[in-house]
């Protein structure tokens, strides 16, 4: 699938047009093209499917005349385009972002701003005089102007500060007196907010930057609201922003009382303002410098960047060249904000202040501010792709020293308002980019499973490259072949029936070369062969018998011992399915609960004679029947019908009476007995399987219980239990065995039944029938089950092994005790052979089929 971009135009109530755009230009002309200019409502979302529109009905009513991105699109987007835009709503579980007034038109907004300050000064990041440097676009809320108009005495202030926008007021409100801050932020949250006005989540989201990053519990929270957060791991009003109020809902003591409770403590702390730091905004000298300072200066005589910059700085008065420089460590070690408060006798705040101050100031007379971009953009030229500082100073005297200064560059390239370039890292080098470092590294962490998801569609090189390279917004695009490189090395390619290279594999792991050495085999392999050749392809020593059993997981079992994969199967997809079809009907009609070997399945497939069967083996049938969706494998090649409810609808009504008779018997009850009561009661199916969720967990062998009454840790303590029990396996590096869980992380009486059910639906975890539980990144529990420590041991065996012999063999390579009677059992599960004579065993005889 591509990752595409739709532009989803609401006309009136139901009805929508949508667009398939290629790029930003074709979403700007589908947005003018309407011709309701008041009621239209524009969409813009990026990826793989279109949205529903019905789930954007509600959201896109709320805002006529306005254009909405979903999160996608505010984040692939150039951060011109949406820097200002604002969260309204979720729909279908994607956030949607309230574009800026005027969006994809000349903006308006900021000479009604510069009307309303009664400003002559450029906006900061204008183009200087005569420069005929075409800047990026930026764009205004109206809840500034609304303010400007309700306190047109504050528009000095605002002013001097050099507030145009919702960007430019989170970068420079610290310089307002604390009067002003109070009033300025206390009406952007309540314009943002006010909208759902007992929305917790979204007063918090729309806090002022006094308050983001304010600690939940200095709020006057009650003991529930606390206890809330606790458990959800919140500690800033910037974590409660990031949640919605349904989420907040889905917690367990979070109601209506709760929910008014926190809406009114943040309307609280905007009553307060911002903390009182001893500093009440700058002085008048300080705000007047802070003006001429927006005014940028295009004369420059420095031969060199580095030399500008240098030149910009000495104009500073020295105090604040000095914190400046210490600050982004030029021509000094890089200090923090109590290094340098303390050397000057400042507060950490005063000193925050004075350095935003000065990078202001510099920045506003940075005339190489614009001659930056315009040679990097002929560097970009020259170079066909991106520039590299290291690069840029070979080809341009003018970037002399600059690598050295990569931190301080980036610095105020990201301060600077207006500009579209950055300094970012790409594997140790730095590189001008239209990108940040977030975008950058989103887009390499989003690469290998992108990848990974088209190995089933066999693309070619060129199109991976392709799709991998869109991962990029436009800005970014020319990094594409490195964001590629940094994928290329575990893709794996073999050859197409038409001789071409496709995907086969991606991933630098055992799995990833088996199934390479499968893709790229002429003919089905003995797993001997497969680990032949992974160890040659990897390079390094292999173990034979993990060769074996992940040729089982990625390919198909041909004969004993011997995998494949598609491309060896000789029928048609259409003679596996008819193959598949009929097997399913010879089960379900067979015996209930039988599990059928696929060689009786091929006998029964020979006696139809409207079947035809031509070179059909035992094994042929086994992979047909990893088609079926109704027959489950139970292991070596054998299949079952599980007698199970297939109708969604019962298993729903079979839920809701287990955990009805679990509430009315008081406690945990066996099986045996829930089903007994499921058929008296509900008249439901007479066997089915329990599933733990967040209400059901198994507290025993058998037994099932409800959670938080039936375990002796709650419900809100359970995820650090699990936390401990991730740890523990991270220190271990290989599984827990049942019987161990509780030695190494002291459970305090919490069944290992229990926990085991926690584990299966937490992603990290994996659970298997042997009772091991491990790490789901390992892909293996790094320990043999009984049964296959058994069947190492006696096919190791120099001769045949008395029982304790074979105990204390199997104990030895399993780690851990095993009961004497249990043992018994297993060795007669695997088929090993038992000499009465001798009173010894032995492995089973070559020939039975291979598991799979």
């Amino acid at each position: 699938m591509l990752l595409r971009a739709y532009f989803m135009l609401r006309l009136r109530e139901g009805a929508w047009n949508t667009w398939l755009c290629q790029d930003l230009d074709a979403v700007l002309s589908a947005w003018e093209s309407r011709s309701d200019l008041a009621s239209s409502v524009g969409v813009l979302h990026l990826g793989f499917e279109c949205p529903n529109a019905e789930s954007l009905e509600d959201i896109a009513a709320a805002h006529p005349g306005r254009v909405l991105f979903t999160e996608s699109a505010k984040y692939g987007l150039p951060r011109h385009f949406a820097a200002a835009s604002v969260r309204v709503g979720v729909a279908d579980e994607l956030p949607i972002h309230l574009a800026p007034r005027g969006w994809g038109l000349a903006t308006q907004a900021h000479s009604r701003v510069d009307t309303l300050l009664g400003s002559a000064h450029p906006r900061p990041g204008a183009a200087p005089p005569g420069s005929s440097v075409r800047l990026p676009q930026a764009f205004n809320d109206s809840w500034l102007i609304d303010f400007l108009e309700a306190n047109p005495a504050a528009s000095r202030l605002v002013r001097n500060a050099g507030i145009r926008d919702d960007e430019s007021y989170f970068a420079r409100e610290w310089c307002l007196d604390r009067g002003t801050r109070q009033a300025l932020g206390r009406f952007r949250t309540e314009a943002f907010a006010n909208s759902e006005p007992v929305d917790p989540c979204r007063w918090a989201w729309a806090a002022p930057p006094w308050l983001i990053d304010r600690d939940l519990l200095a709020l006057n929270l009650t003991v529930r609201a606390q206890n809330v957060f606790h458990r959800l791991r919140l500690s800033s009003v910037r974590d409660l922003g990031r949640l919605s109020r349904e989420a907040l809902f889905e917690t367990r003591n979070f109601g209506s009382k709760t929910c008014l409770d926190v809406v009114d403590a943040l309307r609280g702390a905007l009553e307060d303002g911002p903390p009182d730091n001893g500093v009440e905004g700058l002085p008048d000298e300080e705000e007047a410098d802070l003006a001429i300072g927006l005014q940028p200066e295009t004369d420059s005589i420095a031969a060199t960047l580095v030399a500008e910059i240098r030149e910009s700085l000495n104009s500073l008065p020295e105090r604040d060249r000095e914190i400046l420089a210490r600050r982004v460590g030029f021509d000094t070690p890089k200090a923090t904000l109590e290094e340098i408060g303390s050397d000057h006798q400042l507060t950490r705040e005063r000193v925050r202040q004075v350095a935003l101050k000065a990078t202001t100031q510099l920045l506003g007379k940075a005339g190489w501010l614009a001659e930056l971009e315009e040679r990097v953009k002929s560097l970009k030229v020259e170079l066909g792709g991106p520039v590299a500082l290291e690069r840029a100073e070979e080809l341009d005297p003018w970037f002399e020293d600059c690598s050295q200064y990569t931190l301080m560059i980036g610095s105020f390239l990201r301060l600077a308002f207006g500009m579209s370039l950055e300094v970012i890292e790409i594997e140790g080098a730095a590189y001008f980019a239209g990108i940040s470092a977030n975008v950058w590294h989103d887009a390499v962490g989003r690469a290998p499973e992108l990848v990974r998801s088209l190995v089933e569609q066999h693309p070619s090189e060129h199109e991976c490259r392709r799709r991998v390279g869109e991962l990029l917004p436009e800005s970014g695009r020319e990094f594409a072949e490195l964001l590629w490189g940094t994928v290329a090395a575990s893709c794996h390619f073999s050859a197409n029936q038409a001789g071409s290279p496709v995907l086969c594999s991606v991933g630098n792991t055992g799995e990833a070369y088996v199934r390479v050495v499968l893709e790229r085999a002429e003919h089905p392999l003995h797993f001997t062969e497969i680990a032949r050749r992974v160890a040659a392809l990897w390079r390094r020593e292999v173990d034979v018998r993990t060769m074996h059993r992940l040729a089982g997981e990625v390919g198909f079992l041909f004969s004993a011992g011997t995998y494949g994969a598609d491309r060896h199967i000789p029928l048609t997809p259409e003679q596996l399915d008819e193959i598949c079809r009929a097997a399913e009907d010879i089960v379900r009609n067979g015996p209930p609960g039988r599990q059928w070997r696929a060689a009786e399945i091929l006998e029964q497939l020979i006696e139809r004679d409207d079947f035809e069967c031509a070179s059909l083996d035992s094994y042929l049938v086994n992979i047909a029947l990893w088609k079926s969706r109704t027959l489950s494998h139970v292991g070596r090649m054998l299949w079952e019908a599980p007698e199970t409810d297939e109708n969604s609808g019962n298993r729903v009504k079979i839920r809701q009476a287990v955990v009805s008779i679990l509430e009315n018997a008081g406690g945990p009850l066996e099986v045996s007995e829930i089903q007994e009561k499921v058929r008296e009661e509900r008249g439901l199916g007479e066997n089915f399987q329990i599933f733990p969720d967040n209400d059901l967990i198994r507290v025993g062998r058998g037994k099932w219980g409800l959670n938080d009454r039936d375990v002796p840790v709650s419900r809100g303590d359970q995820p650090a239990l699990l936390d401990r029990l991730a740890a523990a396996l991270e220190t271990r590096q290989v599984a827990l065995h049942g019987s161990e869980v509780e030695s190494a992380l002291e459970t305090g009486g919490f069944p290992i039944e229990a926990l085991f059910s926690l584990a299966f639906r937490d992603p990290r975890l994996k659970v298997t029938r042997s009772r091991y539980v491990y790490l789901a990144e390992w892909g293996e529990p790094r320990r043999d089950s009984l049964p296959e420590a058994i069947k190492r041991v006696l096919r190791e065996a120099a001769s045949p092994l008395a029982l304790r012999d074979v105990a204390i063999q199997v104990e030895e390579r399993m780690g851990r005790a095993v009961d004497q009677v249990l043992l018994s059992s297993a060795l007669k599960a695997v088929g090993a052979q038992y000499d009465r004579a001798g009173g010894t065993w032995s492995a089973a005889p070559a020939g039975d089929p291979e598991p799979d």
